[in-house]
């Protein structure tokens, strides 16, 4: 198991739909994605010798009206399922939108949590 390469992955996995931080940053500029990992970080997997690594990914959309950020919200969590299922990963959670507060703003944004099963 190394839980850097897992973020790596999965990382790679979702740059294709748009910014991945595989790390908080210090700043944000969205829109874009970023990966914590999620509590639990690592339970059981589903075989002997396996683990399942469980990452929350966080999409930072832009300031806009309410009317156009519901759309997007939506959008991202569209890219990002059809990007994350066929990678090996299953979907766990999905937030509501909420309001991320971060350097004095308030941004739209929507978590999913996902696991991926990796050998011991």
């Amino acid at each position: 198991m190394n839980l850097a390469a897992e973020r790596d992955y999965l990382a790679k996995l979702i740059a294709p739909i748009g910014t991945v931080k595989p790390y908080l940053p210090e700043r944000l500029n969205p829109p874009l994605w970023i990966i914590t990992p999620a509590d639990p970080y690592v339970t059981n997997g589903d075989t002997f010798g396996t683990v399942r690594v469980h990452f929350v990914l966080t999409f930072v959309g832009p300031v806009k009206t309410a009317a156009s950020t519901a759309p997007a919200l939506d959008q991202a969590l569209d890219d990002a399922v059809a990007k994350l299922l066929p990678g090996g990963y299953r979907i766990e959670e999905v937030s509501a939108p909420f309001v991320l507060q971060a350097n004095n703003a308030q941004y739209p944004a929507v978590s999913l949590t996902a696991s991926n099963p990796t050998d011991l």
